[in-house]
């Protein structure tokens, strides 16, 4: 007998239980329907549009990760339309201090992003500033803290620039950067 004679076919062959082949069958295509509904919603934005919802006090939704922003950098006032004036330089434990004691919108409960919540701002399609100048006008090419610190080293802390977007760990003390975005 040669192997071709000896070998069962394809429906004879041992093969794991049906139950457990489903539910991976089921739980990948969930995954992939999920993915797929979430590039469909994105992809089926206009390509001027940004998932962000104005709020209309001087705050945008992140339709995407549901954070509220300020359209304006710590500094800067909000006419109504607009961005104006010069953004300030702050500390690290400025920017954090800084956070929690500004009222604006109705909120007093502000607080830095951590450096993942910073960096879904940052649009990497364009440059001069890497964000949509729509949905945040006036924008400076400025540095900008996040609440994550260095794990390295304590005295730094995580920070991007909006000149070129990249993520960079500033020196904690330095004035560089924002209060927030």
């Amino acid at each position: 007998m040669n192997r071709l004679q000896a070998s069962k076919p394809p429906s004879l062959q041992a093969s794991k239980p049906p139950s457990l082949q489903a539910s991976r069958i089921i739980l990948f295509s969930a995954i992939n329907l999920i993915g797929f509904l979430l590039a469909l919603f994105l992809f089926s934005l206009p390509a001027n549009a940004t998932p962000y919802a104005d709020n209309g006090d001087g705050t945008v939704t992140d339709i995407v990760t549901g954070l509220t922003w300020m359209r304006c950098a710590m500094g800067q006032t909000w006419t109504g339309t607009t961005c104006t004036g010069d953004a300030a330089s702050y500390t690290w434990d400025q920017a954090n201090a800084l956070t929690s004691n500004v009222p604006f919108a109705g909120y007093d409960d502000w607080r830095l992003p951590n450096i993942r919540e910073l960096q879904t701002i940052v649009d990497r399609t364009i440059f001069d500033p890497p964000i949509d100048t729509t949905v945040f006008p006036n924008a400076p090419m400025s540095y900008f803290w996040s609440a994550s610190a260095a794990a390295s080293n304590l005295g730094y802390a995580w920070d991007v620039y909006f000149g070129y977007a990249s993520g960079d760990i500033g020196y904690a003390s330095g004035d560089i950067g924002n209060g927030g975005a």
